[in-house]
């Protein structure tokens, strides 16, 4: 598996960086790559859930690096608004349950939907970056 370094682009800052290019007008050319070579394909997404969960205790801190640990959450400052005490975006380290309970609607049910959130990109997007940075496979078998 690899580890999260800070030298290491974050998840959030690749996402914020293409959706900048984007809106320039410009596009991805490593997204439609991947795009044509993903066609037809599944994303695992149950299994890609579960390996995260099993390392929450790493990945929630790197997504959420303004926070700090209470028994079994992360409490951090929301980044997509402008949060400034913590206490109201919290991330159940056990079940991957999250939630900013200052904003309705404004929760998910595991780590995926947390990096699609945070990093303001697509659930598809959010698990092949977690896949890759467990080092695991993201397709479903037989494809």
């Amino acid at each position: 598996m690899s580890e999260l370094s800070p030298d290491e682009p974050s998840i959030a800052t690749a996402g914020a960086a293409r959706t900048a290019e984007q809106a320039r007008g410009g596009t991805d050319p490593v997204a439609e790559r991947r795009h044509a070579f993903d066609r037809g394909r599944r994303v695992a997404y149950h299994f890609i859930a579960k390996a995260a969960l099993a390392n929450a205790g790493r990945i929630v801190p790197a997504l959420l690096p303004h926070g700090r640990r209470e028994g079994r959450e992360w409490i951090a400052l929301n980044p997509r608004r402008g949060d400034r005490h913590l206490g109201s975006f919290r991330v159940r380290l056990d079940a991957g349950l999250w939630a900013d309970f200052a904003l309705n609607n404004v929760r998910g049910g595991d780590l995926i939907s947390l990096t699609a959130y945070v990093s303001n990109i697509s659930q598809k997007e959010a698990a092949l970056s977690l896949a890759n940075i467990l080092g695991i496979d993201p397709w479903e078998r037989g494809q």
